[in-house]
Order: structure tokens, then C-alpha cells, then sequence
């Protein structure tokens, strides 16, 4: 369940406006619409949901769009949708951006419409992570995007962007200064005798 409280009252009872049925544990929440009327999520089994909260005191439903798993809704050429991350609202263009990938790394920008099927796919950088995508952040000032991702490595998307680097580590883990003190030894010792 998604809850949208006005804090500005003075009981909870009062405070609450809505509650949007997400049909699963909620894995990120935002804001999204001109006004910010409207608020999404996604879900841990990859659902996503989008409300509209202008519709409260009409018959209108909240519900605008509605997907129980994205990754059977959305078609992404040449590439798959393995899980969702999440999204912001894009003021400038005025969409709501969701961000998708694949656990080999491969990213995902894709559109939200309300009263589509599914999401539409806009874009999927090269190059990009080579493991799954846990966090992003959204910059609106200068609408960049940073990720990170299970491979030890925070990128930054900026339109514009020239590619500095496009080398990854040959291991996104170095041995610890403790690691490389110790030595290790055969499991031979540690056998029982007999």
C-alpha cells in the first residue's frame, strides 16, 4: 500500500488522504505530474503503478496506469527487462522517466503514459554497467543521471556527455590491505586425524 498523509493536520485520521492498493511490497515511491498530483512505485516482484490524486473527489479512478510485472508489458528491442529501479518526473519534457535494466548491467530509460499498456522504451546507453543496477539519482538542475550498480562503479549520464573512460575494472574488487597481509594456507591442516 502506498498512504498519502497531508501533514499539515493535526490527527493522523485526519491526515490521510489515500491509499493506493500497489497488490505488493512498494521497492520505490515519487511524485510525479506538473503539480505533482500524481504519485508511482514500483515493486519488488517488478510491478509498477501510477495514481493520479486530483481524481480523490471525483468518480474518476486513481489508478492511471497499472502493471503487475512490467518486464511482460515492456518491449525493449534486442534486450530484455530483468527489474525496475525506479523514476522521476522530468519537468522539461514533461514525462515521467522510469529507469529498468538487466542483471548483466545493461540500463534502461523508459517512458510512462498515462492510460498505456506498458512502458515505452526510449533509450539504452552502451556500455553501461556490467552487473545489476541497485540506486540512481536524478540531478533536475542539470539533468543528469547518477547509477550504481553491483560492479563498484557510479556513472553519470548527461546529455551532451563526452565518454571519458569507457574502460571497466578487470576486478571491481582489490584485496584488502588485511588480504594481502595473511597468508593462506591449505585446508590440509584443518582435517581431522584419525
Amino acid at each position: 500500500l502506498v498512504n498519502v498523509f497531508d501533514l499539515g493536520r493535526d490527527t493522523e485520521a485526519d491526515a490521510l488522504l489515500a491509499t493506493c492498493n500497489s497488490d505488493s511490497s512498494v521497492s520505490f515511491v515519487g511524485w510525479s505530474g506538473e503539480e505533482g498530483a500524481q504519485v508511482f512505485c514500483t515493486t519488488h516482484d517488478e510491478g509498477f503503478s501510477l495514481w493520479d490524486l486530483t481524481h480523490l473527489e471525483t468518480e474518476e479512478p486513481l489508478a492511471l496506469v497499472r502493471m503487475n510485472d512490467a518486464r511482460e508489458t515492456t518491449e525493449i528491442d534486442g534486450s530484455a527487462l530483468d527489474y525496475l529501479i525506479g523514476g522521476f518526473y522530468h519537468h522539461r519534457t514533461r514525462r515521467l522517466l522510469v529507469l529498468g535494466g538487466t542483471h548483466l548491467g545493461k540500463l534502461h530509460f523508459l517512458s510512462c503514459e498515462a492510460g498505456a499498456d506498458g512502458l515505452t522504451h526510449l533509450y539504452s546507453p552502451r556500455d553501461a554497467h556490467s552487473a545489476t543496477v541497485r540506486a540512481f539519482y536524478w540531478d533536475s538542475e542539470d539533468e543528469s543521471v547518477v547509477t550504481a550498480g553491483e560492479d563498484a562503479q557510479l556513472l553519470l549520464w548527461k546529455p551532451g556527455a563526452v565518454e571519458t573512460s569507457s574502460k571497466k575494472k578487470e576486478a571491481t574488487k582489490e584485496r584488502s590491505s588485511l588480504q594481502k597481509k595473511m597468508r593462506i594456507h591449505g585446508g590440509a591442516a584443518y582435517k581431522s586425524k584419525k
